[in-house]
Formats: C-alpha cells, sequence, structure tokens
C-alpha cells in the first residue's frame, strides 16, 4: 500500500500527459511468474488502478486546461472524427505533442495568404498580436481570419481539408486527454514555425 502511495504522490508530481494503466496480472513464463506469489486480491488491484486512473485524469485536465486553452497548434489532420456525421462534419487530428484535436470541417484560408498578412501585423504592430512563446493570439484577430474580414482585402483562397493536411486550430475546450478547437488556416510545418518566429 505504501508503494501504491508512492505512486500517486509522483504522479501527482510528475503530471503525465499520457499513461498505460492496468491493474497487474502475473505474466506466465516469467521469473515472477516463477518465483513469486501474487498474493493481492483482485478488489484491492481495482482500488488502486481505480485511484491511478482518476488522479491520471484529473491532472490532464487541469494542465490542457492551463497550457493549451486559448493556444494555436499546428496539427495533422488524421481523418473524420469519430463522432462525425454529414450534417456535422467534423475532423480530428493530432499536435506535435501527440495530443488529440476535434474540430469542425469548413472552408478555411491558406497559409499563402494568412502568414505575409499576420508577419506584416507582427513587424509593423507594437501590440503584442502573437506571443511565440505562448503561441497565444488576439481572439479578434483571429475571428477576423476565421471569418475573412479585415480591410486589407486578404484571404480570397479557401481551401478544404483532407487527410494529411496540416491545419493551424486555436484550441478552445479541453476535454481530459483530447482538446477541442477551431481550426484557422490550412498550413504547413515550415510556414507554422516561420509565423511563429516572426519579430
Amino acid at each position: 500500500e505504501e508503494e501504491h502511495a508512492e505512486t500517486l504522490s509522483c504522479m501527482e508530481d510528475v503530471q503525465f500527459d499520457q499513461a498505460f494503466m492496468f491493474a497487474y496480472s502475473m505474466r506466465g513464463k516469467t521469473h515472477a511468474a516463477r518465483t513469486m506469489e501474487d498474493d493481492v486480491p483482485a478488489d484491492v488491484k481495482q482500488r488502486r488502478l481505480n485511484e491511478i486512473i482518476e488522479v491520471f485524469r484529473r491532472n490532464v485536465q487541469l494542465r490542457n486546461e492551463e497550457i493549451e486553452v486559448g493556444k494555436l497548434r499546428l496539427v495533422l489532420v488524421e481523418g473524420e472524427a469519430k463522432r462525425s456525421t454529414a450534417e456535422n462534419k467534423t475532423w480530428s487530428g493530432r499536435t506535435d505533442q501527440n495530443k488529440r484535436v476535434v474540430f469542425a470541417d469548413g472552408s478555411f484560408a491558406v497559409e499563402e495568404e494568412v502568414n505575409p498578412y499576420l508577419s506584416r501585423l507582427l513587424s509593423s504592430s507594437g501590440d503584442v498580436l502573437l506571443n511565440k512563446d505562448e503561441r497565444v493570439a488576439s481572439p479578434l484577430l483571429f475571428e477576423d481570419i476565421a471569418n475573412g474580414n479585415g480591410t486589407d482585402s486578404f484571404l480570397r483562397a479557401k481551401a478544404h481539408l483532407s487527410r494529411g493536411d496540416y491545419a493551424v486550430v486555436q484550441i478552445t475546450e479541453a476535454r481530459g486527454h483530447a482538446l477541442r478547437g477551431h481550426a484557422l488556416w490550412r498550413s504547413s510545418i515550415v510556414g507554422f514555425d516561420n509565423l511563429m518566429n516572426t519579430r
């Protein structure tokens, strides 16, 4: 029981983003199977597993709310989300931290128009529109990009996403390990990196 408490304490300290959790079971043809006895009752194993899962879920939720919500993430589109329907098509993809992101389908701006526009704003504005370390941006600026508004007559080209594309997604919600967001434009790894390092 003391070692289990240490495991829970370690999980609180480290705050893992991912974990493979399971109740202990003896594996055949191993040294432990030949030399040790499995003397922990099944209900104790299940209780310990439930405690580990609860600590993990709580920490990943708090961590994602703190670190992810409001940020821009480059997402590799993997395909339609599990709950996607014909009436409400949604995509699922992964960040470079392997976090799953779900976002609605639509017609999106393209990097070739967005990046020069944002680069001009970032290099000429005294205001912090985009914090490259935090990847946080002005909500109004990105609302304009998402809706194709603005006085600069930009964002004429529109693109639909497909599997294998990259999209810049603003994270709006954390649901445990999965994130939800709004796709802003179709991008690339190089283009997103260049934009994040503008200034």
